[in-house]
């Protein structure tokens, strides 16, 4: 009888009976789902794992380990580029905190009849003067509008080709003016700074090509053209930054003329790069490179390859770059002000720029002064090796085993400069060199040009602080322009006013690069692949807990109470 109650739980059914409805209950929920969805995948194989043996079992379960093998590794990065993406935030400056941009004024011609006398210059612009010529004549659009709009260009491309030779190539001609504002100028549109170019009784006219060929559009050409046409392009750019020339292909500048008076008013916005995980800019094992493209090779067919790369100026943080950034963190650290020799970090930028140079009206700077320039020399007199800490070259190296104790010493003091200015902020990418984590463009909202009618007085070019020293007691003060000049033409002046476009509240945009819907989107996207394949791994481990919980615990169940109720 115990056999029985063993073998029959109370209701009459067989333990193998119900063992069995289970196994059928489950091979149904099993094959009518996850069978059909096999049949609807391209690899099929791990819906046998469970009902496979020996090497055909082992063949798919290397199968789905590959796959969720792949799968983990392609989530797991596209979880961490999520992370690390950047999130751009906008801020616009329209108040008081509107910062002045740099100026970068260039001719609008970079070239005069002395660059075409007797030099290797020279001949190379007068060919390519003649190739151009020859070969925009031939265009079959040439009457929809003058050639020589284009042979200018290709002239100016040439220019600065062939200037690569010189000292500063890309600058050359062209001179930047930092802007610093003191005190501080309020924004809006009635109040800003005021640029006044002078062309000067000296000045020498650029090359004008001559456009008296019978086309539709030309220019009059007589004695004083060129007056007409001489000016120059201006670019307004980050402070303390310098653009990539020529500046005639950058958005925000324009063209002004001498004998008018140009208006403009700008905006500015302020990019932040900032990330959830807090990480740098750029990962430090990545070195930063700066490609500059230069836009002046509009005449250049895309067949001609001759040149290779020489459209582009390559710049990365050299060592003697490094070296200077490291002078100014150095010169900070020390001395608690900036020096005008070296630029300023980016990672410092948050701090105010307090230069040594820059004597305050108070009576504690002008006693400190002798102090801060006294500092400043001592930072300016180190040698390189004691600045830049990557070098290879180490206390040991500079310090032979025979050297003298005086030498010991300074290789200790070097050791202690070198760890005083090693990196330790997270917005320097590169150990040993800060690398730029933000930008700040500067528009042009609008600007406005008229003509200058009225002749000036030179005395009312002479500034109020020249003024000053020219009605000193010495008078040895002397200034660009004299009191005995003759009236200034208003045709020989450019006039250019500067100021913010208004004083509205600042604007914050923030804007997530990579969102979490295009994260899911990818994920989804580049899985394609083998998704279906983990998904047999999650099915198959469901299928694992589908027999324990719905066959094995009631088969145990089913055994074990009958022989509770028998003891």
């Amino acid at each position: 009888m115990a056999d029985k109650g063993k073998a029959v739980p109370p209701g009459g059914v067989p333990l193998k009976t119900i063992k069995e409805q289970a196994i059928a209950r489950y091979r149904a929920l099993r094959w009518e789902i996850w069978l059909d969805f096999a049949g609807s995948t391209t690899l099929h194989g791990p819906i046998h794992l469970t009902a496979t043996k020996g090497r055909t079992r082992i063949y798919y379960a290397v199968v789905v380990f590959l796959m969720v093998f792949m799968f983990f590794l392609h989530t797991a990065y596209l979880i961490r580029h999520y992370f690390s993406y950047p999130i751009l935030t906008e801020i616009k400056y329209n108040n008081i905190d509107y910062v002045y941009p740099d100026l970068t004024i260039c001719p609008n011609s970079p070239i005069n009849i002395a660059d075409l006398e007797g030099s290797e210059t020279g001949r190379k612009l007068k060919t390519a003067y003649q190739e151009a010529k020859e070969f925009w004549l031939k265009q079959e659009d040439f009457f929809n509008a003058s050639p020589n709009a284009q042979v200018k260009r290709t002239l100016t491309r040439k220019f600065f080709e062939n200037s690569k030779s010189l000292e500063h190539s890309l600058y050359y001609r062209c001179f930047t003016l930092r802007v610093r504002p003191k005190p501080p100028v309020p924004a809006g549109p009635t109040h800003g700074i005021r640029l006044i170019l002078h062309r000067g009784s000296k000045s020498t006219p650029v090359l004008l090509l001559n456009e008296e060929e019978p086309f539709l559009l030309q220019s009059t050409s007589d004695a004083n053209a060129w007056k007409a046409k001489e000016g120059f392009f201006i670019a307004f750019h980050e402070a303390d930054t310098f653009p990539s020339f020529p500046l005639q292909q950058l958005p925000n500048g324009l063209s002004v003329r001498f004998g008018t008076t140009t208006t403009v008013a700008l905006t500015s916005t302020e990019i932040l790069s900032v990330n959830l995980a807090g990480r740098s800019c750029v990962e430090q094992s990545e070195a930063p490179a700066i490609q500059l493209v230069r836009h002046d090779f509009m005449s250049r067919s895309n067949a001609e390859m001759t040149h290779g790369d020489d459209d582009k100026a390559q710049f990365a943080y050299t060592e003697r770059a490094c070296v200077a950034v490291l002078r100014q963190k150095l010169t900070y650290e020390k001395c608690k002000c900036f020096s005008e020799a070296y630029s300023i970090p980016y990672s410092m930028r948050n701090i105010g720029q307090t230069w040594c140079h820059d004597i305050e009206t108070s009576t504690s700077k002008l006693i400190q002064i002798k102090q801060t320039l006294s500092c400043m020399k001592e930072v300016e007199r180190l040698t390189d090796r004691q600045i830049y800490p990557n070098l290879p070259t180490t206390a040991l190296d500079l310090c032979p085993a025979n050297c003298s104790p005086i030498k010991r010493m300074e290789c200790k003091a070097t050791d202690k400069v070198v760890e005083m200015i090693q990196p330790s902020e997270p917005g320097d990418g590169v150990p040993g060199c800060p690398l730029r984590c933000g930008r700040r463009i500067h528009s042009i909202h609008s600007h406005f040009t008229s003509q200058l009618d009225q002749d000036i007085s030179a005395e009312n070019m002479i500034t109020y602080f020249e003024r000053i020293q020219l009605e000193g007691r010495n008078g040895t003060s002397d200034s660009f322009v004299k009191r005995e000049d003759k009236q200034i033409s208003a045709s020989d002046l450019i006039y250019l006013d500067i100021s913010p476009v208004s004083e509205s509240i600042s604007q914050i945009i923030e804007d997530q690069g990579y969102t979490l819907v295009q994260f899911f989107s990818e994920l989804g996207g580049v899985s394609g692949l083998y998704v279906g394949i983990t998904i047999y791994t999650f099915a198959e481990v469901a299928d694992v807990i589908v027999r324990y919980f719905s066959i094995f615990l009631p088969y145990l169940l089913a055994k074990i109470r009958p022989a509770r109720r028998a003891n």
